[in-house]
């Protein structure tokens, strides 16, 4: 039985069309694809019908973050969890101009375009438009976790203050 093999440049985090949409990798196995669909969850897709798809075309790499590993975010509690992929999204669009699932092609959203904007123009916008959409947020909440971002990955994104330490019980 011959083994499997992917193009090198289909890897977690970029973006690759498929069916007709921009979708963002989410995970590569042997045998299988994780991508988002889209309304930007994850969906599955044998490997062989992803390459097949007369659609198919890497468009680059978004710039997401390899995921930790699987046993580090199962300890993380489902809302802290959804509140971190949540942010990826929006701290993904500042550092590279694209959300992951959005049109490549048509270009960066102009107050995220990385060659017109400064980095700290990026995060005013993304804070502003946090603000304006009901998340009220500052621009500097959003450079910070965009640092931490940048250092740990997913983790980073996920709120400590929610996050409890056991103390060992004394006899």
């Amino acid at each position: 039985m011959p083994k499997s093999s992917r193009p090198a440049s289909v890897r977690a985090g970029a973006w690759v069309r498929f069916a007709g949409q921009v979708r963002t990798v989410l995970a590569v196995c042997d045998e299988s694809v994780r991508v988002t669909d889209q309304g930007g969850s994850p969906r599955e897709v044998r490997l062989e019908i992803l390459l097949g798809d007369a659609d198919f075309d890497v468009l680059g790499n978004g710039g997401r973050m390899p995921l930790p590993h699987e046993s580090l975010l199962e300890e993380i509690p489902e809302q802290a969890r959804e509140r971190a992929l949540w942010w990826e999204v929006h701290i993904l669009e500042v550092l590279h101009g694209f959300a992951p699932g959005a049109d490549a092609e048509a270009g960066p959203r102009p107050e995220y375009d990385p060659a017109r904007r400064s980095l700290t123009a990026r995060e005013l916008a993304k804070a502003t438009e946090l603000t304006g959409d009901g998340w009220p947020v500052g621009m500097s909440t959003v450079g910070n976790l965009r640092r931490r971002y940048q250092a740990e990955g997913l983790l980073g994104l996920v709120d400590r203050r929610r996050q409890t330490h056991k103390k060992p019980q004394s006899k």
